[in-house]
């Protein structure tokens, strides 16, 4: 189902239900997981009370198993305060979703608890940004006219203009013009790479100003970084479709990604023929006779670019993995993803959203807008902003091409052999893919931004790391572990949805969630017993 379509559909269905009363959300009555979390209470309640009558010596491994059990069934049976909490969200939802959005946010925000960055930043730390000098407070001025003076033949003025520029640029950051000079006045005396870290650091806190934006890819493309000049433009784009300037940095992000393109497919001529001299060598002394072959194989995919690499690594994976075949499940995801994708500027990919039969909380992506998210993830998550949140995060890696970046830059730097065309070395090497950290935050921030763009409440990323952090604080799950530290993800999260005004009291989509994890724990539960007896009767 398209994106499009879906969006209309679900915009039908709430016209329709709009006239009526507010919705009563109401729990299944004793759901599968819960009759199962009871049964297991009640007879390892009745074990102990077994072992303590016939005063028997208890296993300290059974005591543990036993105050396991107990725990797992207190988590799994819903409590009075979860009960209220989702019958509050899902009034909040239905108004959100009829338009009613102020009656909406004031529902939201009586289950919604400041954010800490709510209560120590003040909206005002970012000020509107400042093009002319008349405009800036006093200080600010003043440092300006330091920087103009040192411009002159004065000798002394002349040695102050770097740290002029400085104070001002950090003191005043609002003075646009200021990052600008800045950045020029480095790149002449040859700091390029510090010029490029302050337009970055200027972008990040304006990220909508066109002459920022304009002067940081005109650095990158100085530098040769044709892929971050390219996606530079293209967020850009992304986010202000209808300024002035938009084709101009389409056409930016096009013509630098093409650069990008000729670059790799020149570096990976010279590194074939360097790789299979070497893997001849190989030959000859190992007798590997499939060496040569999946060199050639794999750069062949690498140079026909990410959304080749992608479609043919799924093939792969389908072989591997096992996948959710619940109509439902799926419907679901797509409409989700494909809601995002819409408007996550890479209009090149064909988007497609896989479940995967797997219990631990994860997800990974492929280049060219293949995702996988595991049916655990949907199981521990409370709504669909939080599972929007997850695949805007994956989604944001693809976009962005992290992996296929990760992928280039590990090929042109070692050997490609272990990226052969499915041979069960690229599937792993993608689902616990080390990205940096500087790659994590861009994917939280941009996740972030595109559940903002797709109306979607802001902190679905944010929330869902807080929830697993907090759910499994000693079993960190696998999309956690993999990753910068949880509360320093957490903090700048809520600082930049508190900077740039986004809205956290928006949609949360709690009541289909519900009916959808509730489907997806009983998949998984009849899954995990069928295993269990495929592995007695092995």
């Amino acid at each position: 189902m398209e994106a499009a379509t879906s969006g209309y559909s679900l915009k039908k269905e709430a016209m329709t239900n709009c006239e009526e009363a507010l919705p009563e959300f109401t729990f299944f009555i004793k759901t599968q997981i819960e009759k199962e979390a009871v049964s297991k209470q009640d007879i390892s309640l009745n074990k102990v009370t077994a072992i303590n009558k016939i005063h028997f010596e208890v296993d300290p491994e059974l005591e543990k198993k036993i105050t396991k059990k107990i725990e797992r069934a207190h988590e799994n049976i819903t409590s009075p305060k979860t009960i209220t909490r989702y019958q509050i969200i899902s009034k909040a939802d239905h108004l959100y979703r009829c338009g009613d959005t102020l009656l909406a946010e004031r529902l939201y925000r009586e289950i919604k608890n400041p954010f800490k960055a709510e209560k120590e930043l003040n909206r005002e730390i970012i000020p509107e940004p400042v093009y002319e000098s008349k405009h800036l407070l006093p200080g600010g001025g003043v440092y300006w006219r330091l920087y103009q003076e040192s411009l002159g033949d004065n000798p002394i003025y002349k040695s102050k203009k770097l740290s002029a520029l400085k104070l001002l640029t950090e003191k005043y950051p609002e003075f646009i013009p200021g990052h600008l000079h800045y950045a020029r006045v480095l790149e002449t005396n040859k700091k390029s790479k510090e010029a490029l870290k302050v337009l970055y650091n200027a972008i990040n806190l304006y990220p909508n100003e066109a002459s920022l934006v304009a002067a940081k890819i005109g650095s990158d493309e100085k530098a040769k970084n044709w892929l971050a000049a390219s996606l530079t433009a293209r967020q850009f784009v992304l986010f202000n479709r209808d300024h002035f300037r938009a084709s101009e940095f389409k056409k930016m992000a096009i013509q630098n990604l093409l650069r990008y393109q000729n670059k790799l497919r020149k570096q990976m001529t010279w590194n074939v023929i360097g790789n299979a001299i070497m893997d001849g060598i190989g030959v000859a002394l190992m007798g590997n006779v499939f060496a040569p072959l999946s060199t050639l194989e794999t750069t062949y995919l690498l140079i026909q670019g990410e959304a080749i690499i992608g479609a043919n690594y799924v093939q792969g994976l389908k072989k591997q993995l096992t996948f959710v075949e619940d109509y439902d499940i799926n419907q679901y995801i797509n409409i989700v993803g494909k809601k995002l994708a819409s408007v996550a500027g890479r209009d090149e990919f064909e988007y497609e959203f896989y479940v995967v039969m797997d219990e631990n909380i994860n997800a990974f992506a492929l280049p060219g807008g293949k995702i996988f998210i595991n049916v655990g993830a949907i199981t521990k998550t409370s709504s669909e902003a939080e599972i929007a949140g997850l695949i805007a995060h994956e989604l944001a890696h693809t976009v962005l091409s992290h992996s296929f970046q990760q992928m280039t830059q590990s090929s042109l730097a070692g050997s490609i052999v272990q990226y052969v065309p499915y041979l069960g070395g690229l599937a792993g090497n993608l689902i616990i893919l080390s990205y940096s950290r500087e790659m994590e935050k861009q994917a939280d921030m941009f996740g972030t931004r595109l559940l903002a763009a797709t109306g979607y409440a802001a902190d679905g990323v944010r929330n869902l790391m807080e929830s697993m952090d907090e759910k499994q604080k000693n079993n960190p799950p696998a999309w956690l572990s993999s990753h910068p530290d949880t509360n320093d993800r957490i903090k700048y999260l809520e600082e930049i949805i508190v900077q740039n005004n986004f809205n956290r009291y928006a949609y949360e989509g709690i009541e289909k969630h519900y009916k959808i994890r509730q489907k997806a724990t009983k998949l998984l539960t009849k899954f995990k017993k069928e295993q269990s007896a495929d592995k007695e009767d092995k």
